[in-house]
């Protein structure tokens, strides 16, 4: 993590990254690195988030640029399968947007792998509701209730209490959220848990 008092946390944060992944080259392609031996073209595999996709190719164009032997690929399908496919073997890195995916897949392997924060972004409810002011607040509160199926309509007393003046009609939410193991889904479930538990505090 940055220091607070960095100015530019990006270049940072980009120092750190590259850091870790100096470190953990040699143990990928230790031939290629030693003194007097010519590099061969490397290929490296990642798998995993589909959150950070965007950013990984971004990066991984700009090294290949600068260091045309070595090309990597980035497939995004998901945390869960993206760690499963490093268990197997079959990637050389894998990105989860949950700290504790290795834990909870393979805990007796956590030890063998390094692992490093890369990516820095936040989860955002979306909401289709045709109709209503785009400026539609949802309370955290409010969240914890709609995922719980204790709030059931849009026009709910809780939602309208931080909505004054924004038409709210009668109709039921449906949630949607994905089925497969996702970090990003695992980050949302885990505020939702720490807000619901703050809130049952202090209701206490």
């Amino acid at each position: 993590t940055p220091a607070r008092s960095s100015e530019d946390i990006s270049r940072e944060l980009a120092k750190k990254i590259a850091r870790h992944v100096e470190e953990a080259l040699p143990r990928l392609v230790p031939r290629a690195l030693e003194p007097g031996v010519m590099p061969r073209e490397t290929q490296l595999r990642e798998a995993g988030a589909t959150f950070p996709s965007p950013v990984y190719e971004k990066w991984f164009k700009n090294y290949h640029r600068q260091n045309p032997a070595v090309t990597l690929s980035y497939f995004a399908v998901g945390s869960e399968a993206g760690v499963r496919s490093l268990l197997n073997g079959e990637v050389n890195f894998a990105a989860s947007d949950s700290p504790v995916a290795l834990q909870e897949l393979a805990p007796s392997q956590e030890s063998n792998y390094l692992m490093f924060p890369a990516v820095i972004g936040a989860v955002v409810p979306i909401v289709n509701l045709p109709k209503t002011s785009p400026d539609l607040q949802l309370t955290p509160q409010s969240l914890v209730g709609i995922y719980s199926g204790q709030i059931k309509k849009w026009n709910d007393p809780a939602i309208r209490q931080s909505n004054r003046g924004v038409h709210l009609p009668d109709l039921d939410i449906q949630v949607i959220h994905r089925s497969d193991g996702s970090g990003a889904s695992h980050a949302f479930t885990d505020f939702l848990s720490q807000t619901d538990s703050i809130g049952t505090r202090a209701s206490a």
